[in-house]
């Protein structure tokens, strides 16, 4: 069939299991199972499965069931990094068989987009026409998502409330889990500031009362004239960016 599919993973998740006791990372493990479970009945979502630290979730094509997997992927995204597990992903369009495999165009999308990003976060492939209604509700916001090489590209991203720079810290070092917390790695560090740096950006989107779903300028420019103490996005920027699209690169 064909329709929206997400593939997402926790971050990490090998360290966890190098770290902790069977019986601890299991239960921590199940409780994460529980979590989503939860999240996916809240949302009427029949159809996902969990491979180890991987999580798949996928709905039909309607532009409903799009935003329901998008308000899905939020809460989840919201809920298990506040639970010290944070998680990546990727949403795709396309066809996809669902069963005791699960295989299809869809699915390797998904992954491959998860696989690129270095963050957390959720992104929407570019082959997706994102519905002006997953902006306004908040679901989305039009930000290009960090990823480990090719070209910078706004995509529709999903929003959360990013924590503070020192709280993404702990949950990616699993500080929360942890009895002897490991030094932090670049790697780590790259994630959070990446993430950090998208929860920047919609903050000052939002006090600029500006919409999500449009790219207006590269988001570092943003937050350099922010520091300097000038207007995050001048008026020229504001009026060009009408023409601004998803899937544009900086």
């Amino acid at each position: 069939m064909a329709g929206y599919f997400l593939c997402c993973d926790l971050l990490g998740f090998s360290n966890l299991v190098r770290s902790t006791e069977p019986e601890e990372r299991d239960e921590i493990h199940a409780g994460w199972i529980d979590e989503v479970s939860r999240l996916a009945k809240s949302h009427k979502l029949a159809k996902y499965k969990f491979f180890s630290d991987t999580l798949f979730a996928a709905t039909g094509a309607t532009e409903s069931e799009f935003t329901e997997l998008l308000s899905f992927s939020r809460d989840m995204l919201q809920n298990s990094t506040e639970r010290g597990l944070p998680v990546r992903g990727g949403i795709a369009l396309g066809e996809y068989q669902w069963g005791d495999s699960v295989t299809g165009r869809a699915v390797l999308d998904a992954h491959e987009l998860e696989q690129a990003t270095d963050w957390i976060g959720i992104a929407c492939s570019v082959r997706i026409q994102v519905p002006k209604k997953a902006f306004e509700e908040g679901l989305l916001v039009c930000y290009p998502p960090p990823m480990k090489e090719g070209v910078v590209t706004f995509l529709g991203v999903v929003d959360w409330d990013v924590p503070d720079v020192k709280t993404l810290i702990d949950r990616m070092g699993f500080k929360k889990h942890l009895k002897e917390h490991p030094d932090v790695s670049w790697d780590v560090m790259r994630k959070v500031r990446n993430t950090a740096d998208f929860g920047l950006y919609r903050t000052l989107l939002r006090k600029a009362g500006l919409p999500r779903e449009v790219a207006y300028d590269n988001p570092l420019l943003a937050l350099e004239r922010c520091v300097r103490g000038d207007a995050p996005f001048p008026p020229e920027v504001g009026r060009g960016a009408s023409n601004r699209v998803k899937g544009r690169p900086i």
